[in-house]
């Protein structure tokens, strides 16, 4: 609310607000995500456990909202890539377990403050946060092991698992809670004979680890395209990350973030004149365009310029043209009547942000996780 002795004021003070409002907004569907998460949930048998991964901020459709949603609908743990971000959802209630991919030898203290669950994936790691929690006088703070099945990023290979149990043996203060791996191409078709080496890597390095600590674990190696492809091996627990927000190969997923703009500008550009950036844009005939306010700023990559992108309005596909500013696109909507502050779809329901990846030969991962935050999300139930 904005209060003012004096109706000049106040318009002073609210056309200022007006200013900041970008007309470009990420909507997204709460109904929609937990469908999804039912969805992968009817795939699992009752006793496993769900972790959702919801690093990049919700993969861009916002942390804060996405774990409260997801808490609200009893998940049983919850991954961040970085210690802030589960520091973040700690500072806004969050309760669940937190899982943290990431961590980083300065931000361990703030880690077991907020009773995060820390990745450990070497041993240097490891005696870093061990003697932490040895000054801090904790025991028994629970961890989750990687392992290096085959990805060959992070992680104990084979080799280190003695001198990796030899270690935790000596320090009660540690207790292994999990165990578990990434898989590196389990969405792919001809991906199983590397997947499968890397489910028998890890059934052998996890049964080591147990046997030689004497304890039984939460083993988890499963992710979204895991848990449609390889349900079989969902053990205690998996990871579901980016089906969540409907993007997969399955069709039974609901979409839940749409990006929409509108329309700021509709101009006649004639024969021989120039649009945008460059003197490579020069148009061959009379055309009308629309100014659309969402550049390579706000996360529509350059690549999808001179027509390789398109949007939706009112039930048509209309191309791009010229080169993509920071701020603002054109596109060419000539024999259309189009009007200023129709509503422009990036992506969405209509038009797949997978076939925009594809496009510019990428991964919807990236499309979400670019999306500028001066992007305003708008949430909704239904």
């Amino acid at each position: 609310m904005i209060k003012g002795e004096k109706v000049a004021d106040f318009q002073k003070i609210y056309l200022k607000l007006e200013q900041k409002k970008h007309n470009t907004v990420l909507e997204i569907n709460l109904s929609s995500l937990i469908k999804n998460l039912n969805y992968y949930r009817s795939l699992l048998a009752p006793k496993t456990k769900l972790l959702v991964m919801i690093k990049a901020a919700g993969y861009g459709t916002g942390l804060i909202e996405s774990a409260k949603i997801l808490e609200q609908n009893h998940i049983d743990y919850i991954g961040v890539a970085y210690t802030d971000e589960g520091v973040e959802l700690r500072e806004n209630g969050i309760k669940s377990p937190i899982l943290v991919m990431n961590v980083e030898q300065k931000s361990m203290e703030n880690l077991i403050e907020n009773r995060l669950t820390p990745s450990i994936y070497d041993l240097y790691q490891l005696d870093e946060f061990t003697k932490k929690l040895i000054l801090m006088g904790i025991k028994n703070y629970p961890i989750h092991i990687k392992l290096n099945t085959g990805m060959n990023r992070m992680g104990f290979d084979s080799l280190d698992i003695k001198k990796l149990c030899s270690f935790l043996l000596s320090q009660p203060e540690i207790k292994v809670e999990g165990v578990f791996s990434h898989l590196a191409a389990s969405d792919q078709k001809n991906g199983k004979k590397l997947t499968q080496h890397q489910f028998d890597k890890f059934h052998r390095m996890s049964l080591e680890i147990e046997s030689l600590l004497g304890i039984k674990t939460i083993k988890h190696i499963l992710n979204t395209a895991g848990i449609e492809n390889y349900p079989e091996q969902s053990l205690q627990m998996v990871r579901l990350g980016i089906g969540l927000y409907g993007i997969s190969k399955n069709k039974k997923l609901s979409n839940v973030a749409s990006l929409v703009s509108r329309i700021s500008k509709i101009r006649t550009v004639n024969k021989g004149d120039y649009i945008g950036y460059g003197i490579n844009n020069q148009s061959e005939r009379q055309i009308k365009v629309a100014i659309i306010p969402i550049g390579y700023a706000d996360g529509f990559s350059r690549f999808l310029g001179n027509g390789k992108g398109s949007v939706f309005i009112n039930n048509s596909i209309y191309p791009t043209i010229g080169n993509i500013c920071m701020d603002m696109l054109f596109v060419d909507i000539s024999d259309s009547n189009l009007n200023v502050n129709d509503r422009v779809e990036i992506f969405g329901n209509n038009l797949s942000v997978n076939e925009i990846a594809k496009k510019i030969n990428t991964i919807p991962y990236e499309i979400y996780s670019t999306l500028n935050r001066r992007i305003k999300r708008v949430y909704s139930d239904s």
